[in-house]
């Protein structure tokens, strides 16, 4: 059903705005306990919007996914955005933007 190989290891990240004087220079900065502060890659993007439980995620990842592979787009990474608070938004209703970076054609 998923579109892509996973075997091996697949890198996670975690990313979250930083206040406008936070970031130092475009370089990425340690930022202590392990945590590595950069600026995350532009480029071309298709997306869904993703409503229900979190779990449920990975069905509206594979749809990307296969959408960019019926279009041959070689995808480079998948980026989640949390749009709800899942302190006081029912599972159902949380909404999450599913984003796919993918190789520009040129």
């Amino acid at each position: 059903m998923f579109p892509v190989d996973l075997d091996g290891v697949v890198e996670v990240l975690v990313a979250r705005e930083v206040p406008g004087g936070a970031w130092r220079g475009g370089a990425a900065t340690e930022t202590g306990a392990g945590v590595l502060a950069e600026v995350l890659a532009g480029g071309v993007f298709a997306a869904a919007r993703h409503v229900g439980p979190y779990d449920q995620i990975p069905l509206t990842a594979s749809a990307v996914l296969a959408w960019c592979g019926e279009r041959r787009l070689v995808a480079l990474e998948v980026r989640e955005v949390y749009v709800s608070d899942p302190a006081v938004t029912a599972p159902d209703r949380l909404v999450t933007d599913v984003l796919v970076r993918f190789e520009a054609e040129e």
